[in-house]
């Protein structure tokens, strides 16, 4: 009978250490997917303000940028090249967002493994290497913004540099 209730201390003790162990990977698992969710919403953000940043600068190099005198003029012509900088920097900002997701999902498919909850989460079809392409879907839509956004850049420094006349400080076109 003591062996018994030996095996019965043994088995409540295990069940015990099971339940907070269980207890505890859902509370990492709720605090990681509050993570995942500051991700998505840093990597947003971080399109907005390079939108908003680049449309200042470009403003104020199309309404100021030929009224400078020559001290200001080689400052001027470099500055055509601030939207590109700045999409560049928030766009690896956010690529560094959606990696560290990525990083977060495959953690969480190995946790849900050991705690037997096969494919129970979305970090399954975030890492599923046969995802069906979805236009729509916010990896495809960011990546074409950011895609779209840096050669916009990429062509107003162009225009910038040959049609108004900004790598000689000349701008034939204002008066």
């Amino acid at each position: 009978m003591a062996s018994g209730g030996h095996v019965g201390t043994v088995i409540s003790d295990i069940a015990r250490k099971d339940n907070e162990k269980a207890k505890f990977h859902v509370a990492e698992f709720v605090g990681l997917r509050k993570e995942i969710l500051e991700h998505v919403k840093a990597a947003g953000s971080n399109f907005r303000t390079a939108i908003i940043a680049n449309g200042g600068v470009i403003a104020w190099l199309a309404t100021e940028g030929h009224k400078a005198g020559s001290e200001m003029g080689t400052v001027l012509r470099l500055a055509w090249i601030l939207p590109f900088a700045i999409s560049c920097l928030f766009g690896l900002l956010s690529c560094a967002a959606i990696l560290r997701i990525g990083e977060i999902a495959a953690y969480l498919t190995r946790l849900e493994k050991q705690l037997a909850w096969v494919e129970f989460g979305w970090q399954h079809r975030f890492m599923s290497r046969k995802r069906k392409f979805n236009p729509m879907d916010f990896s495809y839509v960011y990546g074409a913004g950011w895609i779209l956004l840096i050669l916009g850049d990429i062509a107003i420094a162009w225009y910038a540099f040959t049609t108004l006349g900004v790598t000689t400080g000349a701008n034939p076109s204002v008066p």
